[in-house]
């Protein structure tokens, strides 16, 4: 079950019987672990306490983050090809001194541009969300005060 859970690239790795084994051992030590950290009442410890509370919050605000750019970030063929025209330089072969050598088919850098545009619009989206919610909560922040 455990490793069915585990991204296809990862759990690819996995794919022989000593890999398995290997995932397996560890696995069983990671849970006798667990168990022993219990015993030890280490669950009520401060420390970590505090801690998965703030891996609990970190996950909440990942997944928001996730559901809510996710459904604001589309990007088509045509918008790769804008952003590429715009940004051809980036993609180009240069020499030590930044003079372009070579400049890089669209279809050589597509997959990379696709992903610097996703990215580029995934950070607008994030701080478009961040003002929003900054103005919602009227939040003020008083630079002059900050040392």
């Amino acid at each position: 079950f455990e490793l069915n859970q585990l991204p296809p690239s990862i759990k690819a790795q996995y794919s022989d019987k000593a890999k398995k084994l290997e995932f397996l051992q560890q696995y069983i030590l990671t849970e006798l672990l667990y168990d022993s950290a219990k015993r030890q009442g280490l669950e009520n410890d401060k420390e970590v306490v505090e801690a998965a509370f703030q891996a609990k919050r970190s996950l909440m605000v990942q997944k928001l983050l996730q559901d809510q750019l996710s459904s604001r970030v589309n990007i088509t063929l045509s918008d790769v090809e804008l952003y590429y025209q715009a940004n051809k330089d980036k993609y180009a072969e240069k020499d030590d001194n930044g003079n372009v050598l070579r400049e890089k088919p669209f279809d050589e850098v597509q997959k990379q541009a696709t992903q610097d545009l996703y990215m580029k619009k995934q950070q607008e989206a994030y701080e478009e969300l961040a003002q929003k919610l900054m103005r919602a909560e009227n939040v003020q922040i008083y630079n002059d005060v900050l040392k």
